[in-house]
């Protein structure tokens, strides 16, 4: 099995034995999809026919991976591998089984009211509930939605490719003509200083300017042709890659959603992913391109409060919408250097909190135009971050990490649990109790007890 490391690079899996055999037992069918990798992508395409069963009921889905949970009035939601998603409603004691359709990882959950949610996960899945989280439905299959995207891109890349071979055919015979021109300004040059001998170098002057002046064309359009060569190979590329996937089709995992209202949502996920409805999920539409991603980083988590809103991802990359998510700004980065972000949340209007990597935690007041560094010593990766309260903030990671605040998220109690499993999601029960939930399941923490 594959995990991120604190460098953010992809390995296999050296966690500690109790951690390897649970995720061995467990994952056969699916990776973690919190610590995302490349072989999840892979197994994607392996497990498409499986992941579309529904989910096999289970006595221990308490305990089994779970990815995010969400509460909703006095329920609470959870979602995690093999299609498990489970709904408790005596704060986290006891669990039931939903309806699920597809035993695909789900990797994230948010309702936008007590009765309507959305969850999201491998092989591109978009499910939807309308009952509170007891029945879930697929809105979007991610492979045929991939599948068709795939497909609709074909004739255009087809026409991009046509085009640029024609301007390079075009480029091609302008240097040829350029190589005749320069070789009869050249005698005219020779000529010219073999008469200038006799007379003035006026003219020498001359014919030597016009070659020179040639010479700079012919060295911009040489230039034009390597760049269209470039070009010409880019788009073979991408088309070669649309045809296959007709065949052998791979969804990227979704790893966030979150919805204005019951018509506006986005999801975000890897290799830059990004989906967005305004039909309440009838529909999606791929919006990629409205980010400044070329590398197709990781977008690992989305939130937002109205017309403004965050996206958080690989490579230190913080995006910001003031319009709804219609266009975006790429924030500088509070941590460049160090990696990723698995984590964001707006505290109010201009106050946002990120973590990610390594466990480095910042705090802006001013939209994300500057950061100031949060202090801890765990250095664990932080998976997510949720507000109690605007006081009281909780943040989970790697191997046990459990972090607590109590000034709205200026400074951190540090806690690493007894288990040391990876905490991949939190939030607070009716009764105050925390519900921790990641690689061992559900954990229920109360308070007294930090």
């Amino acid at each position: 099995m594959y995990y991120k490391d604190d460098s953010g690079h992809i390995r296999m899996n050296k966690k500690p034995a109790s951690y390897s055999a649970l995720v061995s037992k467990l994952c056969r069918a699916s990776s973690i999809a919190l610590l995302m990798t490349t072989a999840a992508i892979v197994h994607a395409q392996e497990t498409a026919i499986s992941s579309q069963k529904p989910a096999i009921k289970s006595e221990k889905i308490a305990q089994s991976l779970l990815q995010d949970i969400a509460r909703v009035g006095d329920r609470l939601v959870v979602v995690g591998e093999r299609g498990h998603i489970a709904i408790s409603e005596d704060n986290g004691k006891t669990w039931q089984q939903a309806e699920v359709p597809t035993r695909a990882m789900m990797n994230a959950v948010f309702f936008i009211s007590e009765s309507e949610g959305w969850a999201v996960g491998h092989d591109g899945l978009v499910l939807h509930t309308t009952d509170g989280g007891k029945v879930w439905t697929i809105q979007l299959d991610g492979l045929k939605f991939t599948r068709k995207l795939k497909a609709d891109s074909i004739p255009v890349l087809e026409a991009k490719l046509k085009e640029l071979e024609v301007n390079k055919k075009a480029a091609e015979d302008q240097l040829d003509g350029m190589d005749a021109s320069e070789a009869a300004a050249t005698n005219s040059a020779d000529n010219a200083s073999s008469a200038a001998e006799d007379s003035s170098e006026t003219e020498s002057d001359i014919a030597e300017s016009d070659v020179d002046a040639a010479d700079s064309a012919h060295e911009q359009v040489e230039a034009m042709v390597s760049e269209l060569d470039d070009k010409i190979a880019d788009i073979e590329s991408e088309l070669s890659d649309a045809k296959a996937a007709l065949v052998n089709t791979v969804a990227n995992p979704l790893m966030d959603v979150w919805f204005r209202d019951a018509q506006t949502g986005f999801a975000v996920g890897a290799f830059g992913e990004m989906i967005t409805t305004q039909d309440g999920g009838a529909t999606w539409t791929n919006v990629a391109e409205r980010l400044n991603n070329p590398d197709r980083n990781h977008l690992n988590a989305i939130v937002g409060q109205g017309d403004l809103m965050y996206i958080a991802g690989e490579a230190g990359h913080v995006f910001r919408s003031t319009d709804g998510g219609k266009s975006w700004a790429q924030l500088e980065s509070p941590d460049p250097e160090n990696g990723s972000f698995f984590a964001i949340n707006i505290i109010s209007g201009n106050e946002v909190f990120i973590a990610g990597l390594r466990g480095v935690m910042y705090r802006s007041v001013d939209r994300g135009d500057s950061w100031k560094q949060i202090t801890e010593t765990l250095h664990k990766n932080i998976n997510a971050a949720y507000f109690v309260d605007k006081d009281t903030v909780l943040a989970v990671g790697n191997d046990g990490a459990f972090f607590r605040s109590r000034d709205g998220g200026r400074t951190f109690q540090e806690n690493i649990r007894k288990n040391r499993l990876t905490i991949a999601s939190a939030a607070a029960a009716a009764n105050g109790d925390y519900i921790l939930v990641g690689a061992g399941g559900v954990e229920i923490v109360p308070p007294a007890s930090l």
